[in-house]
C-alpha cells in the first residue's frame, strides 16, 4: 500500500509545485509588464 501511495503523493507535490511556480511566474510577468508599460508610457 505504501509503495502505491508514494507515486500519487509525489505527483501531487509536483502539481502543487508546478502550480506555485506558474502562479509566481504570472505575478512576476504581470509586475514586469506593468513596470515596463509605466516606463515606456
Amino acid at each position: 500500500m505504501s509503495t502505491a501511495e508514494r507515486p500519487s503523493d509525489n505527483s501531487g507535490r509536483i502539481l502543487v509545485l508546478a502550480g506555485g511556480l506558474c502562479g509566481a511566474a504570472g505575478v512576476a510577468l504581470s509586475a514586469a509588464a506593468a513596470h515596463l508599460g509605466g516606463a515606456f508610457v
